[in-house]
């Protein structure tokens, strides 16, 4: 299943009324954030895998990306927003909406792209992560079970 397909499964579920706070947290979240960038990258893949376009047939792809990616996202907002309301108290959805709202939040949040980016190159510096086949191969050291699995 896709990746944003995956994570607005819920969207659906959402309830039309929320607390404005749960949507404040649930807006600047890691959830939108990442979509956002997946989407947008998504769409460079969509351009690159096409090199048979036109400029113009590029930017009406990117603009129809846009505008799916923003619908997509907002539905995830409302699933997200609802979860919140949901799981947290009226008080601890009051302090986290605060806090979106503080410099400090807004800085994190405008730093969470180079952020991210460095980190996944770190994460990569010895070649890319592999997390389903070293998760088999300790399991193997393991167990000696699915060894050579993939």
């Amino acid at each position: 299943m896709p990746f944003l397909a995956a994570l607005f499964l819920l969207a659906a579920d959402a309830p039309a009324t929320l607390s404005a706070d749960a949507r404040t947290v649930a807006e600047t979240g890691m959830l939108a954030t990442l979509a956002r960038l997946k989407t947008m990258a998504e769409v460079d893949e969509m351009i690159a895998d096409h090199p048979e376009l036109s400029d113009s047939d590029k930017v009406a792809l990117r603009n129809a990306g846009e505008a799916t990616a923003t619908a997509t996202i907002e539905r995830g907002i409302a699933a997200e927003a609802a979860a919140y309301a949901a799981n947290l108290t009226a008080a601890d959805l009051a302090a986290l909406a605060a806090f979106t709202r503080s410099d400090a939040a807004k800085a994190q949040r405008a730093a969470m792209p180079a952020v991210m980016t460095s980190t996944m190159q770190t994460l990569n510096a010895g070649g890319e992560v592999h997390f389903k086949e070293d998760t088999l191969a300790a399991f193997c050291a393991a167990t000696g079970k699915l060894c050579g699995s993939k």
